[in-house]
């Protein structure tokens, strides 16, 4: 054949115009499988395994020198691939054409064969499996058979690249050279916004510079029309390619969009497969923040953008404790995902979500806020889930489970003044805020000494949580303090106030609790003054005596001292009497003793039983003069005329004064020596 006669046939070869579907001009989709959606994904569709005797494809069977992949499934109805338009061919080589008889050059049909091994299945050539292919190019075979059979090998579809590497290799195989940057992007960008693996080797078989490198080699070109599912249904594969692109982030891999194409289009419902990416390991692993899946979801499943306000309002859902499912449950029920089915001619199905959390938000919201609020930490739904459970089953009250974060170890670090917990359970018990004085009628009960648990007993055992409870399906339940700090307000208030006037401090949980016991028991509010004033802490402190003989006035008598009364104190103590002593006189002053009965305590043990005396108090006129009172075998002040210890007593029945006494001579009781300030036996 002479040289004319090649450049004629040459010239035939390049009028052939490539041809592909339509693709997508839409931003940029995700892309889909392979094996990182095994739980998604079936197995993939592959074609004939290859004979033994030849581990490479199988061959294809040529019909007129072209070849036509078809889908593994026929697809439903008597639908016709979109109509195709002419894409790029890949880019020219920059050098002139060479007529291949008057070029020397070391490609050769075997330096081609070996090129599909290397490049399309990255190994080594078996001898057997090149000999093989070489003789069947020798016998007519055309290089776009051989290309098909390994590119749908089970071998390639095994493990099929991503669409670059893909596209890289088309360029390094079937045209034997290196690919530009801009050309790889190209046809990547086409891939990954829906068009078939198949449609870019019908582009690059059917490029003049794939007939130029046959015709130098001395083989046929032969034709190739890809039929596979996406090209077939252009506009479903652009939905599918979406997938890919906006949640798993990547490109589509070619046999994972053609088994979703072949599932759509065989009555698999755009819910089922949307949920199939979503709920796939390799998305699930990196799973986003609210606010960026209700994003996705709307690229996905809607096809647009969400408004700042929409994803906002979507995203609230799960910031309250609700699931993912949730959101999913709401755009795959949407009206406007089910006409986006019918338009792509697949069926939209529907999805519901399991979750009870799902089912009542305002009882999973504030689950999740005692979490975040009173433990500090974000809850694991499943926690959640187990706890709305519960509570919709009735098998826990509320109350209780509130309770149970209360007394969790990580609850004091967080709520650290008596405002920032009212203002928490205000929250979480009623579902609102508190008001300024709501908060302050709380918090100073915490402040006086009792504990947080007061407020729990107040809360839940108000109407306006039962309410709420009603209205959330739950059981409210009951609480009642057990702590001795709640017992009694004011007895509380009175040992707190001992801590702050003589340690200036509140009292600690374990002090409080110690001293109300005493209390409560067989102590009485002298033992209690006395083992403070006895203690460490307070000699470290020590005010000067003004200060102390104050203390005792408001701590004791809830008043101040007048100047008189100050001063009649601090000169008892200046002239030796010691502070234990005088809150002993204290706390024999009827002004004290009527306090503690009002209290339900005792003053003190030494007034208790046989044991009774006259003690010298200064005047309640505040006139700063000392007087004797008398107190009767009970601890009770005695305020008449009266025969006791011995003696005839005249007491002024106003001020309680004794003002005379008679003295009686009674076996055992010889009071010659009474100076007005000692124990009588």
């Amino acid at each position: 054949m002479t040289g004319k006669m090649w450049k004629a046939m040459l010239s035939v070869l390049m009028a052939v115009t490539v041809l592909t579907p339509v693709y997508a001009e839409e931003s940029e989709m995700p892309e889909e499988t392979g094996e990182e959606m095994q739980e998604a994904l079936p197995e993939e569709e592959t074609a004939e395994e290859t004979p033994e005797e030849t581990p490479v494809p199988q061959e294809q069977e040529e019909s007129e020198e072209e070849v036509t992949e078809e889908p593994a499934e026929e697809t439903p109805g008597e639908e016709t691939p979109a109509e195709e338009e002419p894409v790029e061919e890949p880019d020219e080589p920059e050098e002139e054409y060479v007529d291949p008889l008057e070029a020397v050059s070391a490609d050769s049909a075997g330096v081609f064969v070996r090129s599909l091994y290397n490049v399309i299945l990255q190994r080594k050539e078996d001898e057997s499996g090149l000999q093989h292919w070489v003789r069947k190019l020798s016998e007519g075979m055309t290089a776009a058979s051989v290309i098909v059979n390994f590119v749908m090998s089970a071998e390639f579809q095994k493990h099929f690249p991503d669409n670059r590497t893909f596209v890289t290799r088309m360029y390094e195989s079937i045209l034997g050279r290196s690919a530009s940057e801009k050309e790889i992007d190209s046809w990547t960008n086409r891939l990954n916004a829906g068009i078939s693996y198949g449609s870019v080797m019908q582009g690059f078989i059917g490029s003049v510079e794939f007939a130029r490198r046959c015709a130098q080699i001395g083989i046929k070109p032969g034709k190739y029309v890809s039929n596979l599912y996406a090209d077939r249904y252009p506009d479903i594969a652009k939905f599918t390619a979406n997938l890919y692109m906006t949640i798993l982030e990547r490109g589509c891999d070619g046999p994972g969009l053609e088994n979703w194409i072949r599932k759509l289009t065989s009555g698999t419902s755009g819910a089922e497969v949307v949920r199939g990416f979503i709920e796939s390991k390799e998305f699930m692993s990196r799973f986003p923040d609210a606010k960026t899946f209700a994003a996705i979801l709307y690229r996905t499943a809607l096809s647009r953008e969400g408004s700042e306000k929409e994803v906002a309002s979507w995203a609230s859902h799960m910031e309250d404790g609700q699931s993912y499912k949730l959101l999913m449950q709401g755009f795959l029920n949407s009206a406007e995902f089910r006409k986006k089915c019918t338009a792509l001619g697949i069926k939209p199905g529907s999805y519901y979500s399991n979750y009870a959390t799902d089912t009542n938000r305002e009882l999973t919201k504030t689950l999740c806020n005692a979490y975040r609020k009173l433990e500090g930490t974000e809850p694991a739904h499943a926690v959640l889930e187990e706890h709305v459970q519960a509570l919709l089953k009735k098998e826990k009250t509320l109350g209780s489970v509130i309770v149970s974060f209360s007394e969790a170890d990580a609850f004091a670090a967080l709520v650290k003044t008596p405002e920032t917990y009212v203002a928490v359970m205000y929250s979480l018990l009623l579902g609102r805020e508190a008001s300024e004085k709501e908060i302050a009628s709380w918090a100073s009960r915490m402040q006086d000494g009792m504990t947080w648990r007061i407020i729990l007993q107040g809360l839940i055992g108000s109407a306006e949580y039962r309410k709420r409870c009603t209205n959330m399906k739950v059981n409210p339940g009951s609480y009642k303090s057990d702590h001795i700090a709640d017992k009694n307000r004011s007895v509380t208030v009175f040992v707190n106030t001992l801590y702050k006037e003589f340690l200036n401090r509140n009292g600690d949980a374990g002090g409080m609790a110690n001293f109300l016991g005493k209390l409560y028991g067989d102590g009485s509010a002298f033992d209690v003054i006395k083992a403070i004033l006895g203690s460490v802490e307070y000699h470290q402190k020590f005010p000067g005596n003004t200060a102390f003989v104050q203390s005792l006035y408001r701590a004791l008598l809830l008043r101040e001292g007048s100047e008189e009364e100050i001063t009649a104190w601090e000169n008892t103590l200046n002239e030796g009497t010691s502070r234990i002593e005088t809150a002993r006189m204290f706390t024999r002053m009827g002004e004290f003793v009527e306090r503690c009965n009002a209290l339900g305590i005792r003053a003190g043990n030494d007034l208790q039983g046989t044991r009774t005396g006259i003690v010298t108090v200064p005047a309640e006129d505040g006139s700063g003069r000392m007087i004797q009172i008398l107190y009767d075998e009970n601890g009770n002040q005695v305020k008449e005329d009266c025969k006791m210890y011995g003696y005839y007593f005249h007491i002024n029945s106003e001020t309680g004064e004794i003002t005379r006494m008679t003295k009686l001579y009674m076996e055992g009781y010889d009071l010659s020596e009474w100076n007005g300030d000692i124990d009588l036996k």
